[in-house]
């Protein structure tokens, strides 16, 4: 999988060691539900162990790859609209007072619209083993489009030289404000990541499937325990999201909507136990849940009833 570049990278806080300590405060980001959800993303998107990738091909899936020469997957218009709105957010950043491009602005609508259109990219035969890495880069590209909203202005409200608990509150606040800001934005292209990280699982499984036994080396298994804490954090963030009345309806209804659509393929990466996990949040959850969330969060219970564990959970 692709790295992912964030606004983090940009000024190199991990590298101070802030993000240690902001990972070891869950609990207390849960109590800023509005963006839980968002951090939570990038966790998961993020499946990197220092200096090697989870899904770095092997000799023999190389041969897999190479048949996608001739791209045929389509995936091409996705990265071409990408392409659009990094000159877009350039423009937007730059501008006095600083900002991001808006749904309410028609071309950037145009470019929202194409990032978000899930109908068109996520569809089945794209995601086989041969676009393994036109489809890691296309659910990257969409994490970090979410997480450019989430994190903007983050350099100007943030202070480096303070204390690692200091900065994570600096940060949460920030993020919290951005999702606020932009749920029209986020409201479209949130749920796009949800179903590509989802659709891109049956490849992860076939991947991990398909390497040597020396292959399946402690880093990718360290990568992949990243990939199910991320997946689990999500999935709890994603129920909190939906019971804060601070977010619009609709845009709590559509992510919620993204995650009960796919939680049957999310279940496959989690242990029983971290199923239960889920089972017992949504239980408490839900006295407090609004009418439209009860068929989804119901969806999800369902989901994570399921006892099996075969794919990615199996390792």
């Amino acid at each position: 999988m692709h790295r992912i570049v964030t606004g983090f990278d940009k000024v190199k806080w991990h590298r101070a060691g802030w993000m240690s300590a902001a990972l070891s405060t869950t609990g207390r980001l849960c109590a800023n539900i509005g963006l839980t959800l968002w951090w939570m993303l990038l966790v998961l998107a993020s499946p990197m162990v220092e200096g090697a990738s989870l899904f770095h091909p092997t000799d023999g899936v190389r041969a897999t790859l190479a048949v996608a020469a001739d791209d045929d997957s389509g995936l091409d218009a996705y990265f071409e609209a990408y392409a659009k709105f990094e000159q877009m957010v350039a423009e937007a950043t730059s501008a006095t007072p600083p900002d991001m491009p808006r749904i309410t602005e028609p071309a950037a609508a145009e470019v929202i619209a194409i990032l978000s259109d899930s109908k068109r990219f996520l569809t089945q035969s794209n995601f086989r083993l041969e676009h393994l890495d036109k489809v890691s880069n296309m659910c990257g590209t969409a994490n970090k489009i979410s997480m450019t909203y989430v994190m903007f202005d983050l350099k100007n409200h943030v202070d480096v030289g303070a204390d690692p608990a200091a900065v994570t509150v600096q940060v949460m606040n920030v993020m919290g404000r951005n999702s606020y800001t932009f749920q029209g934005e986020l409201k479209l292209l949130g749920p796009f990541l949800y179903r590509c990280l989802a659709r891109q699982i049956p490849v992860m499984t076939e991947f991990i499937s398909k390497l040597k036994p020396e292959e399946l080396t402690d880093v990718r298994l360290a990568g992949l325990q990243r990939v199910r804490k991320g997946i689990l954090q999500t999935i709890a963030g994603t129920i909190l999201f939906a019971v804060d009345e601070s977010s619009e309806e609709s845009y709590r209804a559509a992510i919620l909507q993204a995650l009960a659509e796919n939680a049957s393929q999310y279940i496959s990466l989690l242990s029983i136990p971290e199923r239960q996990q889920i089972l017992t949040l949504i239980a408490s959850a839900q006295p407090n849940a609004p009418s439209f969330a009860r068929k989804h969060l119901a969806t999800i219970s369902a989901a994570m009833s399921d006892t099996s564990c075969t794919g990615l959970c199996a390792y």
